[in-house]
């Protein structure tokens, strides 16, 4: 699995980055960063139907799908950290930071709640799915 999560890490963050700048382009919000998602996990999934001429199984599937959304996590903290670190005014880092205290306990549950579900059910449509979709395209060719 260590080469798919390698993979998916790859294109995830090339996706994250392209997204990024057709994202302040169009003057649109975070939520973009699904279509980076979605643009990994479909990479992903159809080089494991390529090399394996199969969808994943459930177990693999299991493993990609929590693989892939660790690895997203990862990269988007490490992305965050690099741009408050360095890239944002330190005026709206100051703000941010002022901010966070005020905001509700059960925000701080919620969020990454629904983060997560949006996440991990993304994933498992492009592992279950779209992999499906490859193979009988694949099957028929």
């Amino acid at each position: 699995m260590g080469k798919y999560l390698s993979a998916f890490g790859i294109s995830y963050l090339i996706a994250t980055a392209a997204v990024a700048v057709i994202a302040n382009l169009l003057e649109s919000g975070a939520s973009m960063n699904v279509v980076a998602l979605m643009a990994a996990g479909f990479y992903v999934a159809a080089k494991f139907v390529k090399d394996h001429g199969r969808v994943p199984g459930r177990g693999e599937k299991h493993q990609l799908v929590w693989g892939s959304f660790a690895v997203a996590c990862l990269v988007s903290f490490i992305l965050a950290a690099a741009y408050f670190g360095a890239i944002a005014p330190r005026e709206s880092t100051d703000v941010l930071v002022k901010a966070l205290p005020s905001i509700p306990p059960w925000v701080w549950l919620a969020g990454p709640a629904a983060f997560t579900l949006i996440y991990v059910l993304t994933l498992y449509a492009c592992y279950g799915w779209y992999a499906g979709i490859v193979a009988r395209h694949n099957a028929r060719s």
